[in-house]
């Protein structure tokens, strides 16, 4: 059993910045096997996770933090977005931001590519793969949002596939 989700640094205080988590537990949910947080200084979510191979954890979510924990090699090193690769043990593989508002869903291929969709941000620096859907664009319309699909390759350093200028 996997949990990905967010807990405030303060429950004390309601201004408190969250921070994103994932957590394995026992079958029965008795018991923590491990749980690794994922967090800067700022509000970090933990929206969305996967299973991948070998009982890697992936993990997407949205980020207010300039110092959130990013990996050598990261696609990118700031945003709004973040995606994460945890091993079977829960430790960090990889971490990288994505210059994308939100990331809302995560799923994961047999050979460790991730698929993250989520928002854009209106005047974000998401790139499109150019040519990839006829009709999409690369920027997103004032008073909308705008979906993106996005494809990681196993190490998180770079997007195989960028897709935007659909929702609304």
């Amino acid at each position: 059993l996997y949990l990905a989700g967010f807990f405030f640094a303060n429950s004390q205080n309601p201004n408190a910045p969250a921070h994103a988590f994932v957590a394995k537990l026992t079958p029965d949910a008795s018991q923590t096997v491990w749980w690794t947080q994922l967090a800067g200084s700022n509000d970090d979510r933990a929206l969305a996770l996967a299973l991948g191979p070998g009982n890697s954890v992936y993990v997407t979510g949205k980020t207010q933090s300039t110092d959130f924990p990013t990996t050598p090699g990261a696609l990118a090193t700031s945003g709004n977005t973040f995606a994460a690769e945890l091993d079977a043990t829960g430790a960090l593989v990889y971490s990288t931001y994505i210059p994308a508002a939100s990331g809302q869903a995560i799923a994961v291929d047999a050979a460790g590519h991730a698929f993250i969709t989520g928002t854009l941000s209106t005047g974000g620096a998401f790139q499109a793969t150019p040519g990839a859907v006829a009709g999409a664009t690369n920027t997103s319309q004032t008073g909308y949002e705008t979906g993106f699909i996005m494809e990681l390759n196993p190490t998180g350093s770079s997007a195989i596939l960028a897709i935007i200028g659909f929702g609304g």
